[in-house]
């Protein structure tokens, strides 16, 4: 019996040849080729896509129970930085407010805050068209508008910028090498206040020793001279009139003059060898032998430089300020709550001569 033949239709579908390997490759070159190209298209035009708030960035806790604060009284922010860190020398020329290096022996590792005086989109404009390789995305920081770039390559190591939006003027954060691994930790501790205002403020003077501060017209000033001892020639409570738990008042800041390098009542007696402001401020004892100060750095008050420290103990929470006087005498300030009125009280005080 004969087997069926196939159809015309059949037999010519049955001799054409398969599709040539070549092409199949090709194809697949085509299809990878367009969508690496329309994965990049989607990345360009999203490139300063906005990030969530830089307070909420999982990178890993980092403690800041020793770090120092920086506080602008002038521009009315702050942010935390490492103890460790080796604070540097402001320059008005460059607008930088404060600088700091992550390591005194190494160039490149450096962190500065500027302040600009133009809007931040002027300042990013101006930055991107210095440098075409600067990326910025948007963010926010502390509730202001900010900008920060990827890390960059630099002359001496990596650079990463931040913007900040503080209308009409933008801060300019500029960090490098090794201050760049705690560049997001310090931008969580941004705070910004409303500027004090200090129109109706009280004017504290002492003719003795020549100097006068302002301070709120609610609050009041208090002599504590007579329970001090001889050493302290003038102590003054500013106090808002809250009270302790104890109730008694809680001064907010401490002002007195003292014409002795030791201060503290209750400090060793191997004190007496440390001749020197910054020696006894990192050298100074207790009785018990366990060191008295930390967190000791340079500070200006009233154009007369000295230091500020923090007590290695709870006892008191706030600042301490040691300003060394021209006659050997010592101003000496406890700022108990870091406030922006405690600090305006600090900025306004003044020697009517020099002394």
């Amino acid at each position: 019996m004969n087997e069926p033949q196939p159809t015309q239709t059949e037999a010519q579908i049955l001799k054409q040849p398969a599709v040539a390997p070549w092409l199949w490759i090709t194809l697949i070159i085509v299809v990878i080729a367009a969508a690496g190209y329309f994965g990049w298209q989607y990345l360009a035009q999203n490139k300063t896509q906005t990030e969530p708030p830089v307070g909420t960035n999982t990178t890993a806790t980092i403690s800041t129970a020793d770090w120092k604060t920086y506080n602008d009284s002038t521009y009315n922010f702050s942010f935390k930085y490492p103890g460790e860190w080796e604070k540097g020398t402001t320059s008005s020329n460059e607008n930088i407010v404060f600088i700091a290096s992550a390591s005194s022996a190494l160039a490149g590792n450096d962190f500065k805050a500027s302040v600009i005086n133009d809007g931040i989109d002027k300042v990013k404009s101006d930055r991107e068209n210095k440098n075409t390789k600067l990326a910025y995305t948007k963010t926010t920081i502390s509730t202001k508008t900010a900008y920060k770039s990827a890390s960059l390559r630099g002359i001496e190591g990596n650079v990463q910028e931040v913007l900040i939006d503080i209308n009409p003027k933008t801060i300019l954060i500029s960090s490098e090498g090794k201050t760049i691994a705690d560049l997001d930790v310090i931008l969580d501790t941004f705070k910004f206040t409303a500027a004090v205002s200090t129109a109706d403020w009280k004017k504290y003077a002492n003719s003795d020793y020549g100097f006068s501060f302002n301070y709120p017209s609610e609050w009041k000033t208090t002599s504590n001279i007579k329970e001090k001892a001889e050493n302290w020639m003038v102590d003054i409570y500013v106090t808002d009139g809250k009270l302790e738990s104890n109730s008694q008042e809680r001064p907010n800041l401490d002002i007195a003059i003292f014409n002795k390098l030791t201060p503290d009542l209750n400090d060793s007696s191997d004190n007496k060898d440390l001749t020197t402001l910054k020696d006894y401020l990192e050298k100074a004892k207790y009785a018990d032998g366990s060191l008295m100060y930390k967190n000791v750095a340079p500070a200006t008050v009233a154009g007369k430089s000295g230091y500020s420290a923090n007590l290695t103990v709870d006892l008191v929470a706030g600042k301490f300020y040691f300003i060394e006087m021209s006659d050997g005498k010592i101003l000496y300030i406890i700022d108990y709550d870091n406030s922006t009125q405690s600090s305006a009280v600090i900025e306004s005080l003044k020697f009517d001569s020099i002394t």
